[in-house]
């Protein structure tokens, strides 16, 4: 696992922005993986 963050409070605000970031890169992929999973469904049928 990468090495522990320095989480100090003078960072703690980058250290959230981040955690946001990632947070939505998250959602964003999670949408795409439904997008296709949906296709899939629509391929497979009933």
């Amino acid at each position: 696992m990468n090495s522990p963050i320095d989480a100090t409070p003078s960072r703690l605000s980058e250290v959230r922005d981040r955690i946001d970031t990632i947070d939505r890169q998250i959602q964003t992929l999670i949408g795409e993986r439904a997008r296709w999973a949906q296709k899939v469904a629509q391929v497979k049928g009933p």
